[in-house]
């Protein structure tokens, strides 16, 4: 199934349809638009779009393809059952994951992106006991905390950014509120990456800006790459996140479903 790029001033539809994900300039050219371009999307039409699971029962996918879409007619149901824990060094925490390999394309030094990720917790979601992660954009390093979390905690969303001295790391964070279950969660992030003070981090949850910080988002010499989490410690129950409508471009248009307020 093709993903469908929208013109946001008007009703042109852009004629070049992508199929299954949004091919990186290098493989095709990006769809323009008056606020940005696209430079790489998911819908998970039938398609991980080149990125990786991690999961209990590699190479096979615990996860599955669902109907219940927020772009297209499918998105991805990430799944772990009880007993998934060891996996990829996550101890006794449990995780079904996809990794988007780190790329010079994102995630680097200087480089100033958009992205948009739309989640929905449906009714076989538990929350974490202790926490859990459902999105980060993970270092390049073997250790240390992730670049830019969504955590699940047991109080609700926080979204956690980390940054500086890997030992003993600077920190910003807003929460959400608690878990609310069948409700899309779209978030959109405005991000230039940076280990320096020209960093920034914006983040809207549905279309509402809920976070602001002015200064480093990366370590000093370490890139970052986008996992999609079902992380969490073990709850004895199967748990499961969906994932859909997931975007990099280079302006609001390119990623955002709706408007973006100040």
């Amino acid at each position: 199934m093709a993903l469908n790029v929208r013109e946001r001033a008007g009703t042109l539809l852009v004629a070049g349809l992508l199929i299954g994900c949004a091919q990186t300039p290098r493989e095709a050219p990006a769809a323009v638009l008056p606020h940005g371009s696209v430079s790489w999307a998911c819908d998970f039409e039938g398609s991980y779009c080149g990125m990786d699971e991690q999961s209990k029962i590699e190479p096979a996918h615990r996860s599955s393809f669902v109907s219940t879409a927020r772009s297209g007619k499918q998105a991805i149901k990430l799944t772990t059952l009880p007993g998934d824990a060891r996996v990829h060094s996550s101890g006794d925490w449990e995780r079904d994951d996809l990794a988007l390999a780190a790329s010079p394309d994102y995630c680097n030094e200087g480089q100033d992106e958009w992205w948009a990720v739309s989640m929905l917790f449906p009714d076989d979601y538990v929350v974490p006991r202790q926490g859990g992660v459902v999105l980060d954009f993970h270092g390049t390093a073997s250790t240390g905390q992730p670049t830019f979390n969504v955590m699940s905690q047991p109080t609700g969303l926080r979204l956690h950014g980390f940054y500086g001295d890997m030992k003993n790391p600077q920190e910003y964070r807003v929460e959400l509120g608690r878990v609310k279950r069948n409700v899309w969660y779209d978030f959109v992030y405005h991000v230039r990456w940076s280990s320096k003070d020209d960093g920034f981090m914006v983040a809207w949850l549905n279309g509402k800006k809920v976070l602001v910080h002015r200064g480093p988002t990366l370590y000093a010499g370490i890139s970052c790459y986008l996992k999609l989490a079902n992380y969490h410690d073990g709850s004895g129950s199967p748990s499961s996140i969906i994932f859909d409508h997931v975007v990099r471009g280079t302006g609001p248009g390119a990623v955002a479903l709706g408007r973006l307020g100040n």
